[in-house]
């Protein structure tokens, strides 16, 4: 038989009538499937508003996961996802990953009794842990914070005990305003004043510094880090000139 694309594009009786009524059950009508396609776009608007956005809905989680990120991009839902159960990978939640990407046995600050939980991911050129979630880079202490508290409110810093930028261990880290940051830096010489070896808890001498800087990229800032005892956040500071600036 030939195929006729006049006769194909035409209407035959009882094959795809226009109407609700037709006699054949297996047609859409025009309007049901404009009706369909509604239904079907909304869910996936939806979608796409639950992942960026996120609802309050409650969780079988541990403990320690039931505290949601509630911003515009976490919520206790995308923190438990399973996010890597793909290509022969182990399921792995983000919150699972998460830690898997921080070291306990970090250094032990001179002012602080324990040793911090150093991030091992990737840092910001100030030193903090950087981590995507849904498509957004956090930065690490801030979601190690709400994993353990719940909700940052609006306009409130997470702040570090440690003086550690990238640690992430929950009882270094304090909540404050901007007001707060600004004492605690003052506080602890952390502000213009301070520099090089006058600082309150420096741990380096300048030549330290000099030779931190030629021996990076050479040397990791980890290995470095391990070579003057202090942390890869730190080395990471120090090559990025955020710290000893004078020098």
């Amino acid at each position: 038989m030939n195929w006729n694309p006049t006769a194909a594009t035409q209407i035959q009786p009882n094959s795809c009538p226009r109407g609700m009524n037709s006699p054949n059950k297996g047609c859409i009508s025009f309007s049901k499937l404009k009706g369909i396609l509604y239904l079907l776009l909304m869910g996936v608007g939806r979608a796409i508003r639950h992942a960026i956005i996120g609802t309050q809905g409650t969780s079988n989680a541990p403990d320690t996961y039931q505290s949601a990120i509630r911003s515009s991009v976490m919520n206790r839902d995308i923190l438990n996802r399973n996010v890597r159960a793909f290509n022969g990978r182990p399921v792995e939640t983000t919150i699972s990953r998460f830690w898997s990407k921080v070291n306990r046995g970090g250094i032990v600050m001179p002012h602080m009794d324990t040793p911090c939980w150093e991030w091992t991911g990737s840092l910001n050129t100030q030193g903090y842990g950087t981590v995507n979630i849904n498509e957004i880079t956090q930065r690490a202490h801030r979601v190690s914070w709400v994993i353990y508290n719940g909700e940052i409110p609006a306009r409130m810093n997470i702040l570090h005990k440690c003086d550690n930028p990238g640690c992430v261990r929950q009882d270094h880290l304090f909540i404050g305003s901007a007001y707060d940051n600004m004492k605690d830096m003052i506080s602890k010489d952390r502000g213009v004043h301070a520099q090089g070896v006058s600082h309150s808890m420096a741990k380096l001498s300048d030549s330290d510094v000099i030779a931190i800087r030629k021996a990076y990229p050479s040397t990791s800032q980890r290995a470095l880090g391990r070579m003057h005892g202090i942390s890869q956040s730190m080395i990471c500071n120090i090559v990025n000139r955020k710290n000893w600036k004078h020098i």
